[in-house]
């Protein structure tokens, strides 16, 4: 939660903060992968 926004990315490599509208679920996968990677 502390990382959302910062220097995360998503599942396509692509910073949250390029994303224009994220849904709860991508929002979720987000951060499952995050804590995955």
């Amino acid at each position: 939660m502390a990382n959302e926004g910062g220097s995360g990315f998503g599942h396509d490599g692509v910073p949250y903060r390029s994303m224009p509208l994220i849904l709860p679920a991508t929002r979720e996968q987000i951060k499952n992968n995050a804590r995955a990677g």
